[in-house]
């Protein structure tokens, strides 16, 4: 009865000091390593740790108390751990996973804080200009040292299939410019952040829980917005102030890249292309890619909570994909819209946000002079009444997220054509005068209806062209007004002086046909 127990015990016993001597083995191969990457590191640069230790179920390790320091940046982690970290022919870095506990940078242009970061399938690749006589060894830690430097250049170029991250903190220096020079972005807040994709893997996938951004607005720059949206979204005693303080927050992101995988043939060759392609240039992939994408609870306040304007939308759903004729074929829909102008003033009349509703559908062809589309898109507010605009645009290939000199071309190279407006819904009429007159006392408001019929008339005088739209002002029960457009620009758009004279704006509208039945 006692041999098999001494058997099993001699067995434990031999397999315990093998694995301590593999333990250890393991130990002293991984402080050669670290102690290799300690001197190979570039000038200035240092790396130190409190304790490490082999990791072999995950054939890695695991580092306490990390810190990297540059001239410029440090970086400190209460716990690194590899899993199965390699070095590649070229001087890349492969890792089966990493993760970063209690992360924190400090950088020049940037202060990072995450609370846990994990990757899965991560390439670091070597640097562009790593010599080729230098050993593997030196040209993986540089490769790994530009990492750790957070040069944009150099994170951009990462791959990874997934990395999850969790209690995301941004901090910025002030005036730094966001899109455009005259918006600074100070502060951003991440509950979780998860990519998939990014040049390595079988799709393409971004979700983000509870993100918060604050920023700040040159109050100079809103001189240039048209009047209707300074008036009604710039609060009145900071127009003179430095800066407008904004705030964006956002409950649910997600955006997908790509189609099911059930709705195409070689679904992991084609979206393994689409991963990379997004590695390369997300901003254009996501430009002119099939996909899907939704948002929930988007609110952005302009100003101070307690006076500033809030424009708040509930859900936004947006999808994308190829049909038959080779078209990119988009659907969208936005619900729940909702707007508190600025200053505490309120619209006298009621307007249910909750159950607005826009929808549109766009049909996009492709060629080398950009992208032309058929759009169709339909407004409807409960107990005021329906909008919808028809019209074919043509919009140039330049993507206009890359910088402000794109958008900027993009706003006056941007066309629509052949373009109506129709409108159902007698309430419609009385809510324009609200939003283009918000500071209008309420003894003016009292007198909108009066005051458009009397500016149409004057109107009218010289163009017979508009009679059919006083026809519909003094009797819009149960009719539709149409309204036909010549070829306008976005920025044609944007500077309509939709607050000035009627006849001014009905000039520059390019109106070219108006009808009512």
């Amino acid at each position: 009865m006692k041999r098999p127990w001494l058997t099993t015990s001699l067995t434990a016993l031999i397999l315990c000091a093998a694995g301590i001597g593999l333990y250890r083995e393991a130990s002293h191969a991984l402080t050669h390593i670290l102690t290799r990457f300690q001197e190979t590191l570039p000038a200035g640069s240092h790396f130190t740790y409190r304790s490490a230790s082999p990791s072999l179920l995950i054939g890695g390790a695991t580092l306490h108390d990390v810190t990297f320091h540059s001239p410029t940046i440090t970086f400190h982690a209460a716990q690194v751990r590899l899993g199965h970290p390699h070095f590649l022919h070229d001087g890349s870095i492969g890792m089966a996973s990493l993760q970063l506990d209690s992360a924190d940078y400090r950088g020049p242009s940037l202060n990072l804080h995450a609370a846990k970061a994990i990757f899965r399938h991560l390439l670091i690749p070597s640097p562009p200009k790593a010599a080729l006589h230098t050993d593997l060894t030196t040209v993986s830690t540089h490769s790994l040292a530009a990492i750790l430097s957070f040069n944009p250049q150099h994170l951009s170029s990462l791959r990874f299939g997934r990395t999850h991250v969790e209690g995301l903190d941004f901090t910025f220096p002030p005036q730094q410019p966001f899109f455009s020079p005259a918006l600074h972005l100070t502060h951003i807040t991440v509950e979780t952040l998860t990519l998939e994709g990014y040049g390595v893997g079988s799709r393409v996938l971004t979700d983000i829980k509870n993100v918060s951004l604050s920023l700040s607005l040159s109050s100079k720059s809103t001189s240039t917005w048209p009047t209707l949206l300074s008036d009604m979204l710039c609060p009145p005693d900071m127009t003179n102030s430095a800066a407008i303080p904004l705030t964006l927050t956002l409950e649910r992101f997600y955006a997908r890249n790509g189609h099911h995988h059930w709705l195409q043939s070689n679904s992991s060759h084609i979206e393994e292309a689409l991963s990379q392609a997004f590695q390369r240039d997300p901003l254009q992939n996501l430009w002119e890619s099939p996909g899907s994408l939704w948002l929930h609870h988007l609110a952005l306040t302009i100003g101070n909570p307690e006076n500033g304007s809030v424009f708040r939308l509930d859900h936004l759903n947006l999808t994308r994909k190829n049909d038959l004729s080779a078209a990119l074929h988009t659907e969208g829909e936005l619900q729940g819209i909702h707007l508190r102008p600025a200053g505490g003033r309120h619209f006298t009349m009621s307007i249910n946000g909750q159950k607005t509703l826009l929808q549109f559908i766009e049909n996009s062809h492709k060629d080398d002079k950009g992208w032309d589309n058929a759009f169709t898109s339909h407004l409807t507010v409960p107990s005021l009444g329906h909008v919808a605009l028809d019209a074919h645009t043509h919009l140039p290939a330049k993507n206009p997220l890359h910088t402000a000199m794109d958008r900027e071309s993009f706003a006056q190279n941007a066309l629509m054509t052949n373009a109506t407006i129709t409108l159902k819904g007698e309430r419609l009429l009385d809510l324009w005068p609200h939003l283009a007159h918000i500071n209008a006392s309420v003894e003016e408001r009292a007198h909108f209806r009066e005051d458009l019929i009397h500016a149409l008339e004057q109107a009218i005088s010289a163009r017979p062209l508009f009679t059919p739209m006083m026809d519909y002002v003094l009797t819009p029960k149960d009719r539709t007004l149409t309204v036909g457009f010549g070829t306008l620009s976005i920025d044609d758009l944007i500077h309509l002086p939709l607050t000035g004279p009627t006849n001014a704006v009905l000039d520059r509208a390019h109106i070219t046909s108006v009808t009512v039945h």
